[in-house]
């Protein structure tokens, strides 16, 4: 019994560093703007919603997106306000994106586990 007590924690927190270890690599990437850091994030699809246009890119086309709102709202903040994961084990995160003109941005991002690692399917830029 202990021993399984044991092994539960042990689990938990391994699952908690890798969670961390993800969101800071998003937070990093959103931060500094990084089309490159974010890309090796990127599931080969991902859905993406970029204010008013939305669709399914495949991960060439997404970076290309993203990098296009990168060049036209550099970043001056961004932060990972709320982070959960969901009953099927995907995990997501919300954030808060300005850009160096002052604009707001929430950015909502869910990652599915894909051959052992968690990788972004999903991404909605919204203006805040």
């Amino acid at each position: 019994m202990k021993k399984t007590i044991v092994f539960a924690f042990a689990f938990l927190f391994a699952m908690m560093v890798l969670a961390s270890t993800v969101y800071d690599e998003v937070n990093a990437a959103f931060s500094a703007g990084s089309t490159e850091k974010l890309s090796a994030l990127l599931s080969s699809n991902v859905d993406l919603t970029l204010l008013t246009s939305e669709g399914k890119y495949s991960k060439v086309q997404a970076q290309q997106i993203i990098k296009n709102f990168f060049a036209q709202h550099p970043p001056a903040f961004f932060k990972i306000q709320h982070q959960g994961s969901s009953k099927d084990g995907s995990m997501y995160g919300i954030g808060l994106y300005k850009d160096n003109k002052g604009e707001a941005f929430r950015i909502y991002f869910v990652l599915k586990q894909l051959n052992g690692q968690n990788l972004i399917r999903e991404i909605r830029f919204e203006k805040e």
